[in-house]
């Protein structure tokens, strides 16, 4: 069982932490792991998708430079 030292009114407690709580905490933490690389996938997509975008826009003044 996990032991945590917690400080209430400058007296510090010594509190038993249930397996049950310390399993949410780390369900938690791996919850919080999943999303940091969603939002990471998600950013390098916008990143890519921007430049992408970035190539047509220069595909197209380029064709529309060469039509004139």
């Amino acid at each position: 069982m996990l032991v945590e030292v917690v400080r209430i009114q400058r007296q510090v407690v010594v509190v038993e932490v249930p397996p049950v709580v310390e399993a949410q905490r780390q369900a938690a933490l791996a919850a919080l792991a999943v999303l940091a690389e969603a939002q990471r996938q998600v950013a390098l997509a916008a990143l890519e998708f921007g430049q992408v975008v970035a190539e047509q826009q220069a595909a197209v003044v380029e064709y529309l430079s060469m039509a004139e």
